[in-house]
């Protein structure tokens, strides 16, 4: 993935490199490879490493991304109740990009830091990221580093804004409700979406907002 600014615009690319088929003596753990635009092989990159060379246990089974940064007039208590949310259907780990200025952050979620369900990255992308090529102040570049960041770490991976929220209606929490449903080889699953307006909330929402607890 490369980001290129010119001009205050951003786009984030991502590179599929094709090559020919392998041979039997090559389907073994690879640690590493070389790039060469030449077909001889001849001046080859440096030492890419490959980090993952073979499967492993997933650390968590359900875990969300917000997949946007988190700018400096982003409300607190909004941050505060997407977390307090999703903890409470059983996401076992959060991940929140920040923007510059956004440092505030840190302090509200410090709780949850500490004890190991949230985890909030710099996302200090230079130039200033532009509501441009790269989709809404470089969300493109998120959804990709959240992606691959837990490719081989969380089962079962959500994505949505600060305001969405994912809940089990006949289920108590998410893991049991993918339990339930993920039967069949399924890459993706989409669920359908509710607008809530005004002061009005689910019991299940209510209660979870209004608790103290870390969970």
């Amino acid at each position: 993935m490369g980001l290129w600014g010119t001009r205050g615009q951003d786009n984030y690319e991502v590179y599929l490199v094709k090559t020919e088929v392998l041979k039997p003596d090559q389907y073994q753990s690879v640690s590493h490879i070389t790039v060469s635009t030449n077909k001889d092989c001849s001046s080859e990159s440096g030492v890419i490493p490959i980090q993952t060379i073979k499967p492993k246990e997933y650390d968590y089974n359900f875990g969300v991304c917000i997949h946007k940064g988190i700018g400096p007039d982003f409300k607190p208590k909004v941050l505060l109740d997407y977390v307090k949310m999703h903890l409470a259907v059983g996401a076992e780990i959060i991940t929140i990009y920040i923007q510059t200025g956004a440092e505030g952050v840190y302090d509200i979620l410090l709780p949850y830091i500490n004890k190991g369900t949230v985890e909030v990255l710099d996302w200090k992308l230079e130039p200033n990221i532009t509501n441009g090529g790269s989709h809404h102040y470089g969300q493109t570049g998120i959804i990709t580093e959240c992606l691959w960041r837990n490719i081989y770490r969380v089962k079962y991976l959500g994505m949505n804004d600060a305001d969405e929220f994912f809940i089990p209606v006949q289920h108590k929490t998410i893991s049991e409700l993918m339990s339930d449903i993920d039967k069949a080889p399924t890459a993706a699953f989409s669920f359908q979406n509710f607008m809530m307006k005004g002061n009005e909330m689910l019991p299940k929402v209510a209660k979870a907002l209004s608790s103290n607890r870390l969970f």
